[in-house]
């Protein structure tokens, strides 16, 4: 892309509740898989993106032992590698099993550190 290499790192943590992925192909009892994908893309102010990651991941699930706490919720961090300025975030979570998608946007700026006896 011929971006410079990006100064600051970003973890984004993406939360999934529980009841809103589903859990399917029993492998044995209540246990059973559910396949979640994450991603987050970056854009800068002239609309260009500069940053992505994308994952899929297949948890286990025991639906018996879900049941019993139903605000359960799946937490994954993704990291992504920002340039300075202002960047424009889109992060998406989907189940593949149901099709259920949710998304949000953020705005993020990576300001330049100050210089070493300056203040801010």
């Amino acid at each position: 892309m011929g971006v410079e290499t990006p100064p600051f790192r970003i973890a984004l943590a993406t939360v999934a509740e529980r009841q809103y992925f589903a859990a399917k192909g029993k492998v044995e009892g209540d246990v059973g898989t559910a396949e979640l994908g994450t991603a987050v893309w970056a854009f800068n102010d002239d609309g260009k993106p500069v940053a992505r990651n994308a994952r899929n991941v297949t948890l286990a699930v025991d639906e018996q032992k879900a049941r019993t706490v139903p605000k359960t919720a799946v937490i994954f961090t993704q990291t992504i590698d920002l340039p300075w300025g202002r960047n424009y975030l889109y992060l998406a979570l989907w189940d593949a099993l149901t099709g259920r998608t949710g998304t949000m946007d953020a705005e993020v700026e990576v300001k330049k550190p100050a210089a070493a006896g300056k203040s801010r």
